[in-house]
């Protein structure tokens, strides 16, 4: 699956978490944190813990596109 990585930077920047700080609260590890943010392909476990840590319902993560 893939995540709207506009959405997952501008969420990240709303809750003031560098990718460093992202993928410590996540449990993903920093790696992870950078393919998501390029838009690159990841599994839906690793969007329902972004998701978490950043607060918002896993759907709203996920590249409709």
């Amino acid at each position: 699956m893939r995540i709207d990585a506009i959405k997952l930077k501008l969420l990240a920047a709303e809750s003031g978490m560098n990718v460093q700080e992202l993928a410590d609260v996540s449990g993903v590890s920093y790696a992870t944190v950078c393919k998501a943010r390029a838009g690159k392909a990841v599994t839906e476990r690793t969007i329902v813990k972004l998701a978490k840590a950043l607060h918002v319902d896993a759907k709203e993560l996920i590249d409709q596109s």
